[in-house]
């Protein structure tokens, strides 16, 4: 048996928050049944290939926008079709999940809710297009664990037009004072084809001190809180890192369902275009495929240096023969740096090294080159 996570893309949202370029639609209810049947069809097709669900995620778009009966009507294929997924997650909205839509949830088998929060400053929400308000991003996080959800995640956005320290330090403060259990950190960009891309805020997000020092904030914020970071934007109490998430920066397989779903699955990489009509036409026929094979060793070094326990350069270096010199050379002065650690025989980025992940992985690829 094959172990895979399932990722499903649920591609309605209620409103188009400006910064964001993922796919999503505006939600027609008419089309949610079709789509929930039409994504129960697809991963029916999977019955019998010896692969199991290590874990689910819903994701979107605004997954919480559709009813219970229909998220638990998908989750309950998976689990017929992939078996019992150790975790099983859900994006929310706060505000989209009544209590009594929580409860459904919980007692259907959903065990993780990751709420879109965001920030807990009232302007902060609104300039974002969020349509939630500080307090009913508290009380949502409440109302999912007395509903039974013990394992909560929270969203939060960095550098943020107007943002400050101090208000980054009051959202962050507030909402490890609320039972959650992770909570993802992200820097804003100024996508191109959203509207905010314009020069005022593509200037405040290519502000690489500010950026820098709301990122710092946010680590030692949460470190003192009991949420050590394990990946470039994740934070977790120990134990409660996202097993979904893992799966990704672990090189592991999945399988994604859905519009602008992506795989990696047996060493090839497809997709589903960014095309819902399709989707349903197609009955989820029209996968593309982008890479047939994946550089194993690019693959390691890209995705194992997100995660702070970092890669074993030893071990890399003799799985694929590569030089071991100039690498060591370059960690060196990383580390003399302050952008790189080492630990017991492995190497990782610091907090400064993730601000400049992408050079330092790029500059490192071609030291072991042969």
């Amino acid at each position: 048996m094959k172990e895979a996570g399932i990722y499903i893309h649920i591609p309605f949202c209620a409103a188009k928050c400006p910064y964001c370029n993922f796919y999503s639609l505006p939600h027609s209810q008419s089309q949610w049944q079709e789509y929930a049947d039409t994504l129960c069809q697809v991963l029916e097709g999977w019955q019998g290939r010896g692969i199991t669900a290590k874990t689910l995620y819903f994701g979107g778009g605004t997954p919480s926008l559709l009813p219970a009966e229909l998220l638990l009507q998908i989750k309950n294929t998976v689990c017929r079709v992939f078996g019992q997924p150790e975790e099983i997650t859900l994006e929310a909205n706060p505000g989209l999940c009544t209590p009594e839509k929580l409860r459904r949830l919980r007692q259907g088998g959903f065990n993780r809710i990751s709420f879109g929060v965001q920030s807990l400053e009232e302007k902060e929400l609104k300039l974002l297009g969020r349509l939630h308000s500080p307090q009913q991003a508290e009380q949502a996080i409440w109302q999912a664990s007395q509903a039974g959800f013990s394992n909560l995640s929270a969203d939060v956005m960095l550098a943020i037009p107007g943002q400050t320290e101090q208000s980054l330090e009051d959202t962050l403060s507030r909402l490890t004072a609320l039972p959650i259990t992770h909570l993802s950190a992200y820097l804003l960009k100024a996508e191109p084809g959203t509207p905010f891309y314009t020069p005022d805020i593509l200037a405040l997000t290519q502000d690489e001190e500010r950026c820098r020092s709301l990122y710092l904030k946010t680590v030692s914020c949460l470190e003192q809180a009991g949420f050590p970071q394990y990946e470039i934007s994740n934070f977790a109490r120990p134990g409660l890192e996202s097993k979904h998430n893992l799966l990704y920066w672990q090189g592991k397989e999945y399988l994604g369902f859905g519009p602008a779903a992506h795989s990696f699955f047996d060493g090839m990489r497809f997709c589903y275009p960014d095309d819902l009509s399709a989707f349903l036409d197609s009955r989820g026929t029209n996968r593309q495929v982008l890479e047939q094979q994946v550089d194993p060793l690019e693959e390691g070094v890209l995705l194992g240096l997100r995660l702070r326990r970092g890669i074993d350069l030893k071990e890399l270096a003799e799985t694929y023969h590569c030089p071991l010199s100039r690498a060591e050379g370059f960690c060196r002065q990383c580390v003399q740096g302050g952008l790189m650690e080492r630990r017991e025989g492995r190497i990782a980025l610091t907090p400064e090294g993730f601000l400049v992940s992408n050079e330092i992985i790029v500059r490192l690829l071609e030291c072991l080159e042969p």
